[in-house]
């Protein structure tokens, strides 16, 4: 009796072939299955994270005490004398006058 031949497998080694496709096939989306409960408990995870950001920085805004540099801040201006600033503005105006004059002295005297 012939026996019937695909490829030179006979049917029941297409079969076993075909099975053990399968099966691989399987192992594989078991692992993608894992792989996106595992995703979907990350996002899960962000998701939270996100809306206690959200929460604290709503918090801060609208009661500065409670955030630590609000409180830094208010610190701050509460502290500065305004010296620094005033120094800092000075010397400014000092050298934006000093360029404009050398500027225009240049334009008007060394010029061509």
């Amino acid at each position: 009796m012939a026996e019937n031949t695909v490829n030179g497998l006979t049917e029941e080694k297409t079969a076993e072939t075909d099975l053990q496709v399968l099966e691989n096939i399987l192992v594989v989306l078991k692992g993608i299955e894992v792989t996106i409960t595992g995703l979907k408990e990350e996002i899960t995870d962000m998701k939270s994270e996100i809306k206690d950001v959200k929460s604290e920085s709503l918090l801060c805004r609208t009661n500065p005490d409670t955030c630590p540099t609000a409180r830094r801040l208010a610190e701050h201006i509460t502290h500065d004398n305004g010296r620094t600033g005033r120094t800092a503005g000075i010397m400014g105006c000092i050298s934006g006058t000093g360029s404009f004059l050398f500027t225009l002295l240049t334009s008007l005297f060394g010029g061509k």
